[in-house]
Parts: structure tokens; C-alpha cells; sequence
């Protein structure tokens, strides 16, 4: 399922709202749109640093990620005070520069920003909570919990 994903090209969006901490994801599975709310994430920061494109980055450790013994580590800036980060993965005081999970990592190559893109929270589709959304998963797609525990 994940080789299918990749190959396919995922067009999932993802949707955080600074302010109320709220995060959604707009997906498609079985030809039903939803709106994945996800729960606010709690993030352990420590005192260790290190450089990302030559800014001081401060690393976090994800205090528990849904419901998983999955290790999330980051590396955020507080340089660029903005919360976001990829996927779900959010809501630090800075932006996350390098992402490390068992599923992947991810690293910012470079920065430019662009005002002129206009981002507004997705309203087309089922609202779900992650919780429910993996119950619709795994009565869709058991097999890719089994592959993937």
C-alpha cells in the first residue's frame, strides 16, 4: 500500500490552523473524500541544537505519537517563528526543518516564501477524527495494518 501511495502520487493535503491548534487532512479512500481532524500534538523540546541552513535548530521529541511506540524526533527553528511542519506534524514554536520518523524522513533543502498563495482550511469531504478514520482503514484495507505494525 505504501509503494501503491508513492507510485500513485499522493495527493493528500494537510491543513494547520496556527491559532486553534487544529489540524486536518483532506484524503480520498474508496472514493469518499474526508477531513481527518487530528489531535493536537505534545512535543518534549531539549536543549540539544545543531544547524540547518545555517539557523540554529533545537531538537523535539514527540511525547507519544497516536496511540503508537513510533519515535518522532524534529528539528525546528524558532528563527522562523511559524508552527508548521510535514504532514501532521506541527505546532512547535518554529518551523521544522528536519523530520526523522520510522516511516521516512524529512529534511528543508532550501526556503523561499511565496504570499501570493492563498491557504484556506478544505471543506469538501466527511469529517473524521484520526481515531475513526483508521477504524474506516482498517475495514478497507486490513492487510496494510498487518504489513505496516
Amino acid at each position: 500500500m505504501n509503494i501503491t501511495r508513492i507510485l500513485a502520487g499522493n495527493k493528500d493535503l494537510y491543513y494547520f490552523n496556527r491559532k486553534r491548534k487544529r489540524t486536518m487532512r483532506e484524503t480520498s479512500t474508496t472514493g469518499t473524500t474526508f477531513l481527518v481532524e487530528y489531535p493536537a500534538l505534545q512535543w518534549k523540546i531539549l536543549d540539544e541544537t545543531r544547524e540547518i541552513l545555517n539557523m540554529k535548530c533545537y531538537k523535539a521529541i514527540l511525547v507519544k505519537e497516536l496511540e503508537s511506540n513510533e519515535e518522532v524526533t524534529a528539528w525546528f527553528t524558532p528563527e522562523i517563528s511559524l508552527g508548521y511542519g510535514p504532514l501532521h506534524y506541527n505546532g512547535l514554536p518554529g518551523l521544522i526543518l528536519n523530520l526523522e520518523t520510522s516511516k521516512g524522513d524529512f529534511t528543508v533543502n532550501s526556503i523561499k516564501f511565496d504570499k501570493s498563495i492563498d491557504v484556506s482550511q478544505p471543506r469538501k469531504g466527511k469529517i473524521v477524527s484520526k481515531k475513526e478514520y483508521d477504524v474506516i482503514l482498517r475495514k478497507t484495507v486490513p492487510s496494510f495494518f498487518e504489513i505496516n505494525k
